[in-house]
C-alpha cells in the first residue's frame, strides 16, 4: 500500500493550481510532474473525521500516493483502478470526461471499482443510534430537526 506523501502533494498542488472539488482533474494534472512511471488511481476516499466517503482520484509514483486536492494524513484510499500514465493521458485526449471509469469501457474496471466502494464502505464507521431510531438525536434522520 503506497503512503501519503504529504510534501510533494502539497508541492504539487501549488504548481497545477489545485482546486478543490475537482479530484480526478488536480490528479490528471498532477501527472505532468510526476515520473513515467506514476499511475493515476480512482478510487474511493474514506475520510473519518468527517464521516466522508467519496469517490475520488490521486496519483502513485515509487510506493508514493500524492493527492494534490485533500491531502490529509487521516483519510484512507481505496484504489478501484489504476491507469498508466501515458494511458491516462490518451484516454482523457480521447473523451475529454472524468472520472475515466465512466468512459473507459473495461468492464473489470468496473467490477474492481464497485470492489472498492464495497471494502470503502466497510471501513466506515457505525454511527450509534439512540433510542428512536436517529443517529443524531434530533428525533429525525436527516439532522435538520425536520422530517422530509
Amino acid at each position: 500500500m503506497s503512503r501519503l506523501n504529504v510534501e510533494l502533494s502539497k508541492t504539487i498542488a501549488d504548481k497545477i493550481n489545485a482546486r478543490p472539488m475537482y479530484v480526478f482533474d488536480n490528479a490528471l494534472r498532477a501527472l505532468d510532474y510526476l515520473p513515467d512511471n506514476a499511475r493515476y488511481v480512482e478510487g474511493w476516499m474514506v475520510y473519518n473525521g468527517e464521516g466522508k466517503l467519496e469517490s475520488y482520484g490521486w496519483c502513485e509514483a515509487g510506493g508514493q500516493l500524492i493527492d494534490p486536492t485533500f491531502c490529509h494524513p487521516d483519510a484512507r484510499y481505496i484504489p478501484g483502478v489504476y491507469y498508466s500514465k501515458a494511458n491516462a493521458k490518451a484516454l482523457w485526449l480521447c473523451k475529454h470526461s472524468l472520472p475515466l471509469i465512466w468512459i473507459d469501457g473495461d468492464p473489470l474496471h468496473h467490477i474492481w471499482y464497485m470492489d472498492a466502494l464495497e471494502i470503502a464502505r466497510q471501513t466506515m464507521p457505525k454511527r450509534r443510534r439512540n433510542g428512536n431510531g436517529s443517529a443524531n438525536g434530533n428525533g429525525n434522520k436527516n439532522g435538520n430537526g425536520a422530517n422530509r
